[in-house]
């Protein structure tokens, strides 16, 4: 039995939220690729999705997290770094849960959304 990836469905999901956010006028997001090198993934750190809140155009960076999957430590480094900036960087979970991360890295209290846009 093939085991379906569950958190392919809820980046697919955050997809089409965040395509529904841009027709509002509330921000312009981009789920980024996976980079292979040769069939191997790619080490760099990667989020699912980076864009901006309009309309001031506050960058905002986070990675879609299904069932029990867990930020890498690459992961939760680059969403530090970009906290430090002054990003909106945080972890969204398909259980309606949303966690930012800080400028150290550390993920704060989960915070209830029904729209990840709700923390902003």
């Amino acid at each position: 039995m093939t085991r379906r990836n569950s958190g392919r469905t809820w980046e697919a999901r955050c997809a089409h939220e965040c395509i529904r956010l841009h027709k509002e006028g509330v921000a312009t997001m981009t789920r980024m690729a996976t980079h292979h090198h040769g069939g191997i993934p790619s080490v760099d750190p990667k989020v699912d999705f980076i864009g901006a809140l309009h309309p001031f155009g506050r960058l905002v960076a986070f990675d879609c997290k299904s069932g029990t999957g867990v930020l890498t430590k690459q992961q939760r480094t680059y969403l530090a770094h970009l906290t430090r900036a002054g990003a909106l960087a945080f972890v969204y979970h398909s259980d309606g849960y949303v966690q930012v991360v800080s400028e150290n890295g550390d993920l704060e209290e989960k915070i209830k959304v029904t729209s990840w846009v709700e923390i902003t």
